[in-house]
């Protein structure tokens, strides 16, 4: 009896014990933990932030689900990325590359960069054959994202998001329902960017017959798809939305509409928020003054998602697993890292204009290798600055074997007629208020090779109308030939001692045929017949030289390349042109035979916050003087300090060099400032100089607006005189 007692007793504390002990065996098996990431624009790089911080906690993640910006973050990571690594590209990106409105400049064609092309706005209104008109359904094309978003998820491809090292989910709507729409599979770059569509904004993605948009109008912080994707235990939530704004705030229809996008989205992510139990950890960093386009100020945006991860660091360490535990985890997860599959098939989507040859010889994809995404990115990037197409990407898909590569060419869908508008004006604050008003039309794929035709209209104080066909003989434009007609006048002074002594109207017709050859799409060499007629007519004043008429015919040769990275302000870069034409018959007033030759040459270069460029020109001619190619200096960046043709000649020989560097007084960038040091030199036909050389010194204040450089300058020269300008574009 006695034995029996002692053990009941014994055994009640063996079960006493037991039971004191379960919660902490409970307590060290790690929950399941979702992580969410939603939207917010470029707020959403502070989810970066917040990965750094769980992994210093050792919070293995057991699914991760994202929207918008937040689907981008949350897919680097899912392939295998660190958040070292997501953080090394966010901040090494340019994101005003990878967002801007246009291409790089370094990427576009040759002929759409010439000088004497009309200056009018990157904006062109699209108009069908059938005469209807369009315009473009998004601001900003995702065809540099698109490689940014290959190198972040390291050009790989799985049978769906489940195979990834963490089962991921990216979100999206359809724009005709608006409901949401979850994508599990298929390639994960075309997930990303159909999640961060925002309408008008970026273009939309067509998928499985939907046409999908940013996932922040259905769920922009997607809990519920999270706990159906791993049945979590635990949901952690990065909430990166921009709240509603107040009332103080809306003073405009813009603001209206961004207070509507604002409120729905604030409305289903309150929806989502609202099912979170005690046991789940919502995250909202504070962004002060961040806004969703501050894509320059990453590391502020990195250091609040941070901030505010380990605000919550008490809450997140209850997630944590032992050191060993955690080790393990990161071990299985780089063991499914990403990585690219030899090219099993290439296909490609169908074109109605672009003929498919011209994608083709473009690229160059070996089936059975390795893609090489950033050359494959950099000659699509080319491909797509030709301005055929709305976008370019492809699709990377696992066939089991390897990796099928479709590539999608879109063509823009509303030309393949574009017009285009442009307007240059300006003062020098003394005689010279000179305006321009410019339209231009093109044509492009008028045939199978690729034949395009353009025309333009300029009225104002420098009229001209013309026109050129440009007609490659092969798909890849190797060789060219382009004919061409132009009419223009403008005034031109003529100048004594300070002082305009007459006007002239200077009427010039031209006509000529080129064969050519685009022996880099960055340059061209031409070579071709050109009948050139010259009229001067006096309007104002005495007159120095007689009302005349010539004309003449020859050869004329041309050769070019164009690698500044802007026009206006290039940064890095070179241009060279070089031109010649010999005369063989002359006639008119004065029956007169001139050879010329000319050449133009820019370098820049930047330094530190500085960048400047060395640009310097010429142009001679032999024989009898003419008035069928004259030229000048005096004016706007062409010795500044002196009047718009105050110095006319033969020939002449200019220089400039130019510093500049950011302007911006408000913390807000608005231009550079600058300053300039010209020389100039005018000559007679007999190679005489005429008055020596001239210099000025120039200071100004530019900015490449939307419509145009704007310059605000102020010059000074040998000449003794003070000039001032203003001007849109650089009509003197």
């Amino acid at each position: 009896m006695r034995f029996a007692v002692k053990t009941a007793v014994m055994m009640s504390v063996l079960v006493a014990v037991m039971v004191s002990f379960l919660p902490a065996v409970q307590a060290a098996t790690p929950p399941r933990v979702a992580l969410v990431l939603g939207g917010g624009g470029a707020r959403g790089l502070a989810h970066v932030g917040v990965l750094k911080v769980l992994e210093e906690a050792h919070v293995p993640i057991a699914c991760i689900v994202g929207t918008s910006m937040g689907s981008l973050v949350a897919g680097g990571y899912a392939v295998g990325r660190t958040p070292e690594e997501l953080e090394a590209r966010i901040l090494k990106a340019d994101w005003d590359t990878l967002i801007s409105t246009q291409p790089p400049r370094t990427e576009i064609l040759f002929r759409d960069k010439e000088d004497d092309r009309p200056q009018v706005v990157p904006f062109a209104i699209g108009i069908s054959d059938d005469g209807k008109l369009g315009l473009p359904k998004a601001v900003i094309s995702t065809q540099r994202i698109e490689g940014f978003l290959r190198e972040m998820t390291l050009a790989g491809t799985v049978p769906d998001f489940d195979h990834l090292s963490i089962p991921y989910r990216a979100i999206a709507s359809d724009i005709e329902t608006g409901q949401m729409v979850v994508l599990k599979n298929g390639d994960i770059v075309t997930a990303m960017r159909a999640s961060m569509a925002v309408p008008g904004v970026f273009p939309s993605v067509l998928l499985n017959g939907q046409t999908l948009v940013d996932g922040g109008i259905s769920r922009n912080l997607p809990i519920d798809i999270a706990r159906q994707t791993c049945h979590p235990d635990v949901v952690i939530a990065v909430d990166v939305g921009a709240p509603p704004l107040k009332s103080k705030q809306i003073g405009s229809m813009l603001d209206v509409a961004d207070q509507l996008t604002r409120l729905l989205i604030a409305q289903n992510v309150e929806q989502q928020i609202k099912t979170l139990t005690p046991s789940d950890l919502l995250i909202m960093p504070d962004f002060g003054t961040l806004g969703s386009m501050d894509f320059n100020k990453t590391k502020e945006l990195l250091a609040a998602g941070e901030a505010a991860a380990r605000a919550k660091l008490d809450v997140i360490q209850r997630y944590a697993v032992a050191p060993e535990q955690y080790r393990a985890w990161l071990i299985a997860r780089q063991d499914k890292r990403l990585a690219p599959k030899p090219i099993d098939r290439i296909e490609m989507g169908s074109m109605v204009r672009v003929n498919p040859e011209v994608v083709r010889k473009s690229l160059d994809i070996e089936q059975g290798t390795l893609l090489d995404n950033e050359k494959l990115a950099t000659e699509l990037g080319q491909l797509y600055a030709s301005g055929d197409f709305s976008r370019l990407n492809y699709d990377l898909t696992d066939n089991g074997k390897g990796q099928i590569l479709k590539l999608v060419p879109i063509e823009k869908d509303w030309g393949p007629n574009y017009l285009s508008f442009g307007v240059s004006l300006g003062t020098d604050f003394d005689r010279n208020n000179p305006y321009n008003l410019t339209a231009r039309y093109r044509r492009s794929w008028l045939n199978s090779l690729g034949g395009d035709w353009q025309a333009a209209v300029r009225v104002g104080n420098d009229k001209l109308v013309g026109t050129e066909l440009y007609q490659p003989l092969r798909v890849d434009s190797a060789i060219f030939v382009s004919p061409y007609v132009a009419w223009r006048q403008r005034p031109i002074a003529f100048w004594l001692d300070d002082n305009q002594v007459a006007e002239y109207q200077y009427e010039q017709d031209k006509v000529g045929i080129d064969f050519g050859s685009s022996w880099t799409r960055f340059g061209e060499v031409r070579l071709g017949l050109l009948y050139q007629r010259a009229k001067l007519n006096q309007s104002i004043g005495t007159i120095p030289v007689p009302n005349q008429t010539q004309y003449d015919y020859g050869l004329r040769f041309s050769a070019g390349y164009d690698q500044l990275d802007q026009p206006n302000f290039p940064t890095s870069g070179q241009l060279a042109r070089v031109y010649a034409y010999h005369s063989i018959g002359s006639g008119g007033d004065f029956a007169e035979r001139v050879d010329t030759v000319g050449f133009r040459a820019t370098q820049a270069a930047k330094f530190g916050d500085f960048a400047g460029h060395i640009t310097v020109k010429g142009h001679f001619e032999s024989g009898d003087s003419s008035i069928t190619d004259l030229d000048w200096l005096g004016g706007l960046l062409n010795l500044s300090s002196y009047h718009v043709q105050e110095l006319i000649g033969d020939s002449q020989l200019y220089g400039r060099a130019s510093i500049y560097t950011p302007f911006a007084p408000f913390g807000q960038r608005l231009g550079n400032v600058g300053f300039a040091l010209e020389a100039g030199q005018i000559y007679n036909q007999q190679g005489i100089s005429n008055g020596g050389w001239h210099y000025s010194t120039t200071a100004f204040w530019g900015m490449d607006s939307y419509i145009g450089p704007l310059f605000l300058t102020m010059a000074y020269g040998d000449n003794k005189k003070s000039r001032f300008y203003f001007a849109l574009g650089n009509p003197f």
